[in-house]
């Protein structure tokens, strides 16, 4: 069984795949929608100057959540972002990561940080928000606004990870398992040339648009690997070939998580309904390519 936070450990060590990352705040349809409306969320504290980040990454939307929080252009705002598969990490005089896992909070908790606000990007619901409530609980020493923005089930981004997940099914099959095991041991990157091409021949011949762009980029990566092939070092760029195939499969664990992930943001409500916590703001976002998610937010008494 896959340690749950692998996949994101490898997704941020390698660059093969879309992230938020330094270009999340520059014309990004996501955060264009979710800055608007965030800026129009009642905060009961109004003027945070310190927030929580829930499975922050490597914090590459701080700089973007500080300029959407920020009410004064002269005051600081604190961020502690939270993620398991990161090492500590000071960005800043006023930014932080620290490796804790969101459902447990305990290095947070040991820190005896103050907080205004927490707030979680497509974090929140991976995890269980029984566990989740009792952590921010458990650090909350004043009255702490909560803002999450989720995964849906019937947004964009999940329809999109099922399209992906049916071109890996079709690329990662028994029959590739098989080649890229004879490649481990005989490093005939020929043969593995050929069977990757008669694979990829074979999707595009099912003639599915849907597929056609994580093809594309597949496709990419691998004329850059066969390309750059020196029979010298043969040995080294098969290593290479498998390595980025280690990585597409841990991107699979990635968006099965993400599409189980999606399932759970209405469960959220029925957790805060049994605690007897008031929303405030319950509301599905969309841009001009339609749903990108939930986004809640309530007030959690200490």
């Amino acid at each position: 069984m896959h340690n749950k936070n692998a996949p994101w450990q490898s997704y941020w060590k390698d660059t093969s795949f879309d992230t938020f990352g330094a270009r999340f705040s520059e014309g990004n349809p996501i955060a264009d929608v979710l800055a608007r409306k965030l800026s129009s969320v009642s905060l009961q504290n109004c003027h945070p100057t310190s927030i929580l980040d829930l499975g922050c990454g490597k914090g590459d939307h701080f700089q973007w959540l500080k300029d959407v929080m920020r009410h004064d252009r002269t005051e600081n705002i604190e961020i502690t972002g939270v993620d398991a598969a990161l090492p500590n990490t000071s960005l800043d005089a006023h930014t932080r990561i620290i490796t804790d896992n969101f459902e447990a909070l305990v290095n947070v908790k040991r820190a005896a940080l103050e907080f205004d606000a927490a707030f979680a990007l497509y974090a929140a619901e991976y995890g269980d928000f029984c566990k989740l409530l009792k952590a921010l609980k458990a650090v909350a020493i004043k009255p702490l606004d909560c803002v999450f923005m989720m995964h849906t089930p019937d947004s964009v981004i999940t329809t999109k990870t099922k399209h992906t997940l049916s071109f890996y099914q079709l690329l990662l099959d028994k029959s590739t398992d098989s080649a890229l095991r004879a490649l481990k041991k005989s490093h005939d990157i020929k043969k593995f040339e050929m069977h990757a091409l008669a694979k990829i021949n074979s999707i595009v011949q099912l003639k599915q648009p849907e597929l056609m762009h994580d093809l594309q980029l597949v496709v990419q990566r691998l004329q850059k690997l066969f390309s750059a092939v020196d029979l010298q070092y043969k040995d080294e760029h098969a290593r290479g070939i498998v390595t980025y195939f280690d990585q597409l499969k841990m991107h699979v664990l990635r968006l099965e998580q993400q599409l189980k992930a999606a399932k759970n943001s209405a469960t959220l409500l029925t957790e805060l309904q049994n605690q007897s916590y008031e929303v405030s703001v319950d509301e599905r976002l969309n841009n001009e390519f339609g749903e990108i998610g939930r986004l809640i937010h309530f007030v959690l008494v200490p």
